[in-house]
């Protein structure tokens, strides 16, 4: 399986600066959300099953809809902000199963979930779970989670 917490890094970085103008580098330690972050998920299903989740402080979260969306920040209300942060979290999905290391996967990524907290699949027992922190310094920091699993097929040893 390839690097997934280089390959996730590399991703966030790469949609956030092409679609929202915005530059998050990675941190050290990922950060702790606080209770007011906004968190969405992003499921997929098939050769390669997990999730996705994009859990960001609302600085970062207003930021990047009014880049999006090219429009004031102050302008949008939260649901279309919470919409801006899902389409990333889909974007970011997609770019990671076009890569090589998933060629010749079928997968199938569901529509994006706005959360309560960042919490990854319990029904994925054996998953490879990676977390990767980021921070724009004018806009604020944000969390990455990535959970895959790889299905056991017939005659595999579990």
């Amino acid at each position: 399986m390839p690097d997934l917490e280089n390959l996730l890094a590399e991703h966030v970085e790469e949609a956030f600066e092409t679609a929202a103008f915005i530059v998050p580098e990675r941190t050290g330690e990922p950060p702790a959300p606080a209770d007011n972050w906004l968190t969405v998920a992003v499921d997929f299903e098939g050769d390669v099953a997990g999730r996705l989740v994009l859990c960001a402080e609302p600085s970062l979260v207003s930021a990047l809809a009014g880049n999006m969306l090219g429009v004031e920040e102050e302008e949008l209300p939260l649901d279309r902000q919470v919409d801006a942060l899902k389409e990333m979290a889909n974007i970011i999905c997609g770019n990671l199963f076009a890569q090589e290391e998933f060629r010749g996967a079928e997968v199938t990524i569901l529509s994006p979930v706005q959360e309560r907290e960042p919490r990854l699949r319990s029904d994925l027992p054996g998953g490879r779970e990676v977390r990767a922190g980021f921070e724009d310094v004018m806009e604020g920091r944000m969390l990455a989670l990535l959970q895959v699993r790889a299905p056991v097929r017939e005659g595999s040893s579990a």
